[in-house]
Order: structure tokens, then C-alpha cells, then sequence
């Protein structure tokens, strides 16, 4: 059989992976030059929530119904406002951020499972041409993963761009809609894979008995 016979079934899962890949590349780019500006858009979208939710009065921060020396927690935020704390309406959030920070490491994560699961879906589309399995069995189970490859690393990129004004728990909650079918198409295909692969040994070693 032609090497173009044996890779037809699996053609789309390959470029799906090969899409994950350069998806990921790209992606790795676009941190390493956009850093700064996608660190100014997060303490832009924090500060904005912040003065949403608070209220400057006098240059203290008060919040609804709150003294000024209240003690205010969101998501890993800790915003203690002291009596007389004169407060700067126009200062950005720290660099430090715990949650800015957090935002970037997922971002970077995003390229990280791009990268990884690019990979995965080649190796196993390239396994499953390889074995006895009904072509289109082979096609699901390619396209399955490669879906899942493309799918699960926006998750992280949207993630982490909602994760400075949401918070840590309540983004991860808001994706979960995307992480949940991901990783069923990417855990089917393997699944299916190491199935037919393990038929395959078990048949071998009966044949080679017999």
C-alpha cells in the first residue's frame, strides 16, 4: 500500500495538529513581543473594575454601605483600606499582581497545550494509518483529537484574559463549556487508539501460538 494510502484516512487529523503547532508558535510570538502591551491591558481592565466597584470619597476608598477602615477580598485581592488612606483614582494595579500574573501564566499555557497536543495528535493519527483499523474509525478518531488540540489551548488564552477582572476560580468556571468537549475528543481518540493498538498485539501473539 502507497505511504498516500495509508496517511488518506488521517490527512485531517495531521493538519489539524500541524495547525495546533504553528497556532502555538504564533502564539509564543505574539507573548514575547506584546508582553508589555497585554500587561497594560490587564491593569487598564482591573483598574476599571476596581473603580466600578468602589467608591472614592474625600481620597478614601469606600465601598457600598462599608466604613473606610473595611477590609475588601476578590478573588485573591486583598484591598485594605486604612483610615485616611489617601488613594490615587488614576494609579495602575501593581506590576506584582498576583492575579495579572496568574493571567500571563495562562496565556503561556495556552502556547505550552498547543505545542504538546500539536504534537499528540500527529503521533497518534501517524500510529493509527499504521494499524488495522476501518478507515473511518481512523477518521474520527484523528479528527477527535485534532479538534481537541485546537480547542483546549483557547481555553487557557481566554482564561487567562478574563482571569485579572473575574478572578482565579471564576474564570476557569467560564470555560468550562470549552475544556469539557476538548478534552472528551482528545481522551476518545487516544482511547480509540490504544484499543485498536492493543487488539492488534493480542492478535499477533494468537496468530504466533497457534
Amino acid at each position: 500500500m502507497y505511504t498516500n494510502d495509508l496517511l488518506r484516512p488521517v490527512r485531517i487529523g495531521l493538519f489539524l495538529g500541524l495547525l495546533s503547532i504553528l497556532f502555538g508558535m504564533a502564539w509564543a510570538v505574539f507573548l514575547a513581543t506584546q508582553h508589555e502591551r497585554i500587561h497594560e491591558t490587564f491593569e487598564s481592565q482591573l483598574e476599571a473594575f476596581l473603580q466600578e466597584r468602589f467608591f472614592l470619597t474625600d481620597g478614601v476608598e469606600v465601598h457600598h454601605g462599608d466604613s473606610p477602615t473595611t477590609t475588601h477580598n476578590h478573588e485573591g485581592h486583598s484591598h485594605n483600606h486604612g483610615e485616611k488612606a489617601a488613594v490615587d483614582t488614576h494609579e495602575a494595579p501593581s506590576h506584582e499582581d498576583p492575579l495579572i500574573e496568574m493571567a500571563h501564566t495562562r496565556l503561556t499555557r495556552g502556547h505550552l497545550h498547543a505545542m504538546g497536543l500539536g504534537l499528540l495528535t500527529i503521533g497518534v493519527s501517524l500510529i493509527l494509518a499504521l494499524l488495522n483499523v476501518p478507515e473511518p474509525i481512523k477518521t474520527v478518531a484523528s479528527v477527535s483529537i485534532g479538534l481537541g488540540s485546537l480547542s483546549y489551548p483557547l481555553s487557557w488564552i481566554i482564561m487567562g484574559y478574563r482571569t485579572p477582572v473575574m478572578g482565579l476560580e471564576e474564570a476557569e468556571k467560564s470555560v468550562l463549556l470549552i475544556v469539557g468537549p476538548s478534552v472528551l475528543l482528545v481522551l476518545s481518540g487516544i482511547l480509540i487508539a490504544t484499543f485498536y493498538l492493543l487488539k492488534g498485539i493480542i492478535s499477533d501473539r494468537s496468530r504466533s501460538q497457534a
